[in-house]
């Protein structure tokens, strides 16, 4: 050895690339392993495989190129099953592509939810379990609120 020349010192890199490696880590990124994911079946710690994947173009370009035909491919299975008439994955995909709405309705306790309200409004305490035709307004007034009772007579 020259005067020059340096020998390399340190421990040798855990990830180098070549074909083999290259083809692993896209099939991983294909099947939407996270990178830590993708570390741990490559043995290497997760910021090990992180700095490898933004120091190698190659590597990168394997990771990214994985992950979009990943998605892709299951895309295309999604369809497929849509198209061999899986009405779950039909509905499923009207939902995410076109924008189709499940038709929703609600019913709500009115006499339950006007009686809390009115009690909170007028300081009473109404009884839950008040059914709409047992409340029988006494007078109207404004509150401000655009409040139309003012207390509630409750009919037995």
């Amino acid at each position: 050895m020259s005067g020059k020349e340096r020998a390399k010192t340190g421990r040798p890199p855990k990830l180098v690339v070549t074909d083999e490696l290259l083809t692993q880590i896209q099939g991983l990124a294909r099947i939407q392993c996270t990178q830590r994911e993708a570390a741990a079946v490559l043995r290497v710690d997760r910021d090990t495989f992180g700095v490898f994947l933004r120091s190698h173009e190659k590597a990168r370009e394997a990771w990214e190129t994985g992950l979009e035909s990943g998605k892709a491919s299951l895309r295309r299975l999604q369809f497929k099953n849509a198209e061999n008439g899986n009405a779950t994955m039909q509905i499923w995909l009207g939902k995410q592509w076109i924008d189709q709405k499940d038709k929703t309705e609600s019913t709500v306790d009115v006499g339950a939810t006007l009686a809390g309200l009115l009690g909170r409004l007028t300081g009473s305490v109404i009884p839950e379990h008040v059914s709409d035709e047992q409340m029988i307004p006494e007078s109207v007034t404004d509150h401000g609120m655009n409040t139309q009772v003012d207390r509630i007579k409750f009919q037995n």
